[in-house]
């Protein structure tokens, strides 16, 4: 399910995606120049990690590698590397983070303007993200990093929204991408199952919008399907992606009708 939610992601996010990309080929030689040629760091994880869903972790220094993503284009040969830290030796709540770096490109190669460790921490099980999309319709350039967690029948997808800004990047917040329940894993419970997709926002001073799609069925039945589909427009506030109104999401437990 994970899989198909990414790829529906990925499939809105390339139609924004500018043409003169850097090519992947390249992406070595700027996690290099960016990096210095190491390939881990040890950092200092604290308790409640920003920008994570975990909270009352045992603060201590971990050891995270580092894992060149993509290469996103900035506009005047400057490009936002984008790479994964992952705790190599994760619990399941551990989360991992996202490092950006902002270089320029000329025939000499790259030159490093700025490195970020640690934007954000994200993700569960040591890793910050299952997939890195690429939005490009608001007046910067956007991350979208989303990452399946789950167990015993349920799933749900989260994305964490990075803005690649001129000053630098910046976390705008996290949404709920996706979700889905086995009808076996409780049979009690409405199961479910719907994907979003990303489009850009209806509404002025949103970040973006989110059409939700998918279907319930009650407890102890396999049919009939319920279909729904509700759109959500996101704004940021104080640091958090909130949405315009509450598209209740099905969690297997709300008797309340998604998008009501």
């Amino acid at each position: 399910m994970g899989r198909s939610v990414v790829a529906a992601v990925m499939l809105v996010g390339l139609l924004f995606v500018p043409a003169r990309a850097a090519p992947q080929s390249d992406l070595a030689s700027a996690a290099t120049a960016a990096f210095g040629g190491h390939d881990d760091w040890t950092v200092q994880r604290p308790e409640a990690p920003p920008g994570s869903r975990s909270s009352g972790l045992v603060a201590r220094p971990i050891t995270l590698d580092i894992s060149p993503e993509t290469l996103v284009p900035l506009g005047s040969q400057r490009y936002a590397l984008i790479a994964l830290e992952i705790d190599p030796n994760p619990s399941h709540a551990d989360p991992g983070a996202i490092a950006v770096a902002y270089l320029r490109r000329s025939a000499t190669g790259w030159t490093l303007e700025r490195l970020w460790r640690e934007v954000t921490w994200s993700g569960s099980n040591g890793s910050p993200a299952d997939e890195i999309t690429t939005l490009t319709f608001g007046a910067a350039p956007m991350i979208l990093a989303a990452k399946s967690d789950g167990g015993q029948g349920q799933i749900e997808t989260s994305a964490w929204i990075i803005s690649l800004s001129d000053p630098g990047p910046r976390l705008l917040g996290d949404i709920t991408l996706a979700g889905h329940l086995e009808p076996d894993s409780c049979p009690s419970c409405t199961h479910y199952s719907y994907d979003g997709a990303i489009f850009p926002p209806k509404h002025a001073r949103a970040v973006l919008s989110v059409l939700y799609k998918g279907w319930t069925v009650p407890p102890n039945r396999t049919r009939p399907k319920t279909p729904f589909s509700v759109m959500v427009d996101y704004r940021e506030v104080a640091g958090r992606l909130m949405p315009d109104r509450d598209p209740h999401l099905p969690d297997g437990l709300s008797d309340r009708k998604p998008g009501t």
